[in-house]
């Protein structure tokens, strides 16, 4: 079944509002994002997705309340986390911001649903912004006081997760600076480089940091680590 014949049958199930495209998703396989109501006859949809060939189309599926919910979150600045796996922080409420913001829209039931959230999110809440700077440049330095730790007792592979994560709240600050919503941490990195306000060779500079804790030089990746935090400091202290 071919995506666009898949799709025509799911706009005639009760309780699906609407149907965004996939490719802004990070991973590729997800042709199709539903968004459902809580009435959805989800026998109907296994019975649909059995269908010879369905299994070439890849659909993620939102409950459409959840969104929404977490959507006013975001516009009202909270931050919240449902810590699944997969996420170095957790699943952050701005990844269903991101996700309505950054897709194209194929098809949505007659009340618009998804266009009127779309609309809300054109401007990036300024409390969102704040709340993300703060709650992530918090979680940066506080990774790498771990890290420091477990350098000192010659932990190389900690000492790398404390920095995956530093890295990780980093993208999460420079994407909030630059007023964009990240949909995954996923290629968040290299996404940066197409970003305004950012450090300089952030990308090359991060990964050469890496290097540095995987080669046992911990001195040298934590001299990388401080001169890019700074730096992020200088930049957050100038555009906020």
């Amino acid at each position: 079944m071919k995506s666009e014949n898949l799709m025509a049958e799911l706009m005639k199930v009760p309780g699906i509002v609407g149907i965004v495209s996939g490719e802004a998703f990070p991973d590729s396989d997800h042709e199709l994002c539903l968004y459902y109501e809580e009435s959805l006859d989800w026998d109907t949809i296994n019975e649909m997705l059995d269908k010879d060939q369905s299994a070439e189309i890849g659909t993620l599926w939102r409950n459409y309340a959840r969104a929404e919910t977490a959507i006013d979150d975001c516009l009202e600045g909270r931050i919240t986390i449902d810590y699944r796996p997969g996420h170095p922080h957790g699943f952050v409420n701005t990844i269903y911001a991101a996700e309505i913001y950054d897709s194209q829209i194929l098809w949505e039931s007659s009340n618009k649903p998804l266009s009127a959230m779309k609309k809300r999110l054109e401007v990036y809440p300024s409390k969102l912004k704040t709340e993300i700077i703060d709650h992530f440049m918090f979680e940066a330095t506080y990774s790498m006081e771990n890290a420091v730790k477990a350098a000192a007792r010659g932990d190389i592979h900690y000492t790398l997760g404390c920095f995956f994560r530093t890295v990780s709240s980093w993208n999460q600050v420079l994407f909030a600076l630059n007023q964009r919503y990240l949909i995954n941490e996923e290629g968040a990195t290299k996404k940066i480089k197409k970003l305004p306000l950012k450090p300089e060779y952030y990308l090359v500079r991060t990964e050469q940091a890496y290097t540095y804790f995987a080669s046992h030089n911990p001195v040298l990746g934590f001299d990388e680590y401080k001169r890019i935090h700074d730096e992020i400091k200088k930049i957050v202290a100038q555009n906020h």
